[in-house]
């Protein structure tokens, strides 16, 4: 690993997925360079092993904060399209007529209990 990586310090999708990019990289460059070097001590192949373990668990940090702030950001694009529907449904209340209004509600409910079944 050329640089260290600060997971905690990591705050957005972006942020995290150019720390991915980078730990992968360490993962495979520490690979080639245990595959090639085998004339090496063994000194230095314990070092190598230890620090590939170590960005496995950087990747792996890395992997589980990205998961959170997908799952956040899925949260928050669903809590938008609710609040946006919400203020689309009073919109409407106040322009449609009552009667079209509430048959338009009942055709909705059909809709959707067709498509929960």
């Amino acid at each position: 690993m050329k640089n260290r990586i600060d997971v905690e310090s990591l705050n957005t999708i972006g942020e995290l997925l150019i720390a991915l990019s980078n730990i992968n990289q360490s993962i495979d460059d520490i690979a080639i360079q245990l595959e090639l070097g085998k004339d090496r001590d063994d000194g230095w192949r314990f070092r190598a092993g230890i620090a590939k373990k170590k960005c496995g668990k950087v990747h792996r940090a890395i992997c589980d904060k990205l998961a959170i702030l997908r799952q956040q950001e899925k949260e928050a694009i669903e809590a938008n399209r609710h609040h946006h529907n919400e203020y689309l449904i009073d919109e409407m209340k106040r322009y449609f007529p009552k009667a079209a209004f509430l048959a338009c509600v009942h055709r909705a409910k059909l809709k959707a209990g067709v498509k929960n079944v």
